[in-house]
This record gives structure tokens, C-alpha cells and sequence, in this order.
């Protein structure tokens, strides 16, 4: 709920803010056991951290080691890489440049 509720903040907050929210998720994900929200958390943090304009070395490395994490995790976890890809194509090719 926080997770998919803090992308609604996004329309109305800065970037930058949500970015807490996800963060907490994560967390809760975490403190619960749900590797698939917390994965899921994870991805929004990067598409946040992406678009608010961090530095893409900062989101290639995170990204990176999300994609591990993912790897290492279950196979419901695999969708989620899934809509990761593009995103990370994105990042490589604008680190690039």
C-alpha cells in the first residue's frame, strides 16, 4: 500500500520526497518478509532516483545490486527484473554519454 500510494504522492510532491516514502516501504517490506514488495519498493526507488536527476553512476550501481538481489530472490521476483531491464538500458546509455 505505501508503495503504489507513494507514487500517487508523485503527481503532487516533489520526487525527492517520495523517495522517504519508498524508502519506509522498503523497510516494512523487509521487516514482514515480503521479498516481492520490498523488490518491488526497490524498483521505485531507482524510477524515482532516475527521473528526480541523481547522478547515474549513483543509479547504475543501484540498479546493479538490485538486479542481483532480485536474481538471488524467488521467481515471482522475475517480473519485477523484467521491467527493470528497459530502465537500465536507459541509464547505460545516458552514462555513456
Amino acid at each position: 500500500m505505501l508503495a503504489v500510494g507513494s507514487q500517487v504522492m508523485g503527481y503532487v510532491e516533489p520526487l525527492q520526497s517520495v523517495n522517504e516514502a519508498i524508502v519506509r516501504s522498503l523497510e516494512y517490506g523487509l521487516a514482514v518478509g515480503s521479498i516481492s514488495n520490498a523488490m518491488l519498493s526497490r524498483l521505485m526507488n531507482i524510477v524515482c532516483a532516475f527521473w528526480s536527476g541523481k547522478h547515474l553512476s549513483l543509479v547504475k550501481s543501484t540498479v546493479d545490486d538490485t538486479l542481483r538481489l532480485m536474481a538471488f530472490h524467488s521467481t515471482l521476483v522475475w517480473i519485477l527484473i523484467l521491467h527493470t531491464l528497459p530502465l537500465y538500458r536507459t541509464v547505460l546509455l545516458s552514462h555513456d554519454r
